[in-house]
């Protein structure tokens, strides 16, 4: 497989938008490799290490090609929609958000009833709160305010007018009875979005 030079890696790196911090959660290659790959420090990186990041570059640029060309909600959103059941523990949840790092937001279903969200950083809130025993407690510890839920044929415009601070993400749904979710779409993919007017 022939593979970019570093330098058009870069390049890519700088179109997509996409953080050291966040390229290393996705490859699960340690941050400071990463620092040095793109900095220069290491000039020779190695065929897999390139390969990888290579690859992972290439498919976060068709995340953001896809969210660019959408017109509405149930064109953009992710529909690999990953569900955590409020009865896991904090351990198993903190498993999904390592086995899935592109993934910083889990909605929490009981059954078809959507209960909220579990987020990285409420998820290290809650194994802080309580390092005693935090393998043994259940997600709900974890668990945050219910999502805004969308209907696919939300537009663009509608998705950035609700986006603020507290949002990290939106749910979409073909009905108004929160049973149907389609996928998600998160405050990051949100954020994707161009041109965003920041003044909303």
């Amino acid at each position: 497989m022939l593979l970019p030079d570093i330098v058009d890696l870069k390049k890519l790196k700088v179109e997509i938008e996409i953080t050291n911090y966040e390229l290393a959660k996705r490859t699960n290659i340690a941050i400071a490799t990463i620092d040095d790959v793109f900095s220069g420090k290491t000039k020779n990186p190695g065929y897999l290490t390139v390969k990888r990041l290579f690859e992972t570059l290439a498919k976060v640029a068709q995340e953001r090609k896809k969210l660019r060309s959408g017109t509405n909600a149930g064109e953009i959103c992710s529909k690999n929609l990953k569900k955590v059941k409020p009865t896991e523990t904090l351990y198993r949840a903190q498993k999904r958000f390592e086995n899935y790092p592109g993934y910083t937001t889990f909605p929490v279903f009981k059954e078809d009833k959507l209960i909220g969200l579990v987020t990285e950083t409420s998820l290290r809130k809650a194994i802080e709160e309580n390092s005693d025993n935090w393998k043994e407690l259940s997600v709900k510890k974890a668990t945050i305010t219910r999502p805004h839920v969308v209907d696919y044929l939300t537009t663009i415009d509608t998705l950035k007018s609700i986006i603020h601070e507290s949002d990290d993400c939106v749910l979409v749904t073909k009905k108004d009875d929160r049973k149907s979710i389609l996928g998600i779409i998160t405050n990051y993919d949100l954020l994707m979005l161009h041109p965003i007017d920041k003044s909303q």
